[in-house]
């Protein structure tokens, strides 16, 4: 069968509807990322040595994203005992 041009851009047309609609809402929504970082601060207060930061940010609660799964989220940071947390990100 020859691949004429008008299929070919339907088929490239509903490969990218698919990522479109299947990253946000298939992939994303899944995606946990925890990672430790250890910054130096030259000249830093002593009172600051050791502080622990938690950040979380775009949960963009929804459709895709239960209120369980932000949960799991802050689970997840508060096994960590940060000292502060910060909320980053456009919810």
């Amino acid at each position: 069968m020859k691949l004429t041009r008008r299929d070919a851009i339907k088929y490239l047309f509903r490969s990218g509807l698919l990522c479109a609609v299947g990253y946000p809402t298939l992939v994303e929504p899944n995606w946990q990322s925890l990672e430790i970082t250890q910054v130096a601060i030259r000249n830093l207060s002593v009172q600051f040595d050791g502080l622990r930061i938690g950040f979380i940010a775009d949960f963009h609660r929804g459709l895709y994203i239960s209120n369980t799964d932000i949960g799991s989220a802050v689970k997840a940071m508060n096994r960590l005992k940060p000292d502060v947390v910060l909320l980053g990100g456009d919810y």
